[in-house]
């Protein structure tokens, strides 16, 4: 598979989200098989996730598996959107890659790619995307959680995002 214009940045993002771990999930924890998974096997592992969380912390947390953190339900609709079938899809690097470039792409990167979305407009989409990532004011749109923060400054970040035109 050729790599994608935009995979330096999905790089970037990797590694706050998850290290740049395609096996990493929620909390830090890794699973050696996450990439050998079917996408049935891996929404299998989330439900597993929140039960754990929730006899551990008497809540639900966070589906939130891969290299880009990929939670249930944007699973459940990427799977749609890419017409995958979840019993023979297998959650691999490559996979997890064309569907982080899938969800750039809802999020405009090719109206930013055509210059009809500028960068800081752009910036904030995928923020809204990938909680690790500041919106302007340097805080992670999802900050009022309690769970997420950005981890990266928006200058080093809104660089990342010009680069990857």
């Amino acid at each position: 598979m050729n790599r994608h214009p935009a995979q330096d940045l999905l790089d970037f993002i990797g590694r706050f989200e998850a290290r740049g771990d395609y096996n990493m999930v929620f909390g830090g924890q890794i699973v050696p098989n996450l990439t050998s998974m079917s996408l049935n096997d891996v929404m299998t592992l989330m439900a597993r996730m929140l039960e754990d969380q929730r006899r551990r912390r008497g809540r639900a947390i966070s589906t939130a598996v891969g290299k880009y953190q990929i939670i249930r339900k944007t699973l459940l609709m990427l799977i749609g959107r890419m017409r995958l079938d979840p019993a023979t899809a297998v959650f691999t690097p490559a996979l997890q890659d064309q569907m982080a470039v899938e969800l750039l792409r809802i999020r405009g990167y090719d109206r930013f790619v055509a210059g009809q979305l500028s960068d800081v407009d752009f910036a904030i989409n995928v923020a809204k995307e990938w909680a690790s990532m500041p919106m302007p004011n340097g805080k992670s749109f999802y900050a009022q959680d309690g769970i997420n923060k950005s981890l990266v400054a928006y200058d080093e970040f809104i660089r990342a995002v010009r680069s990857s035109k």
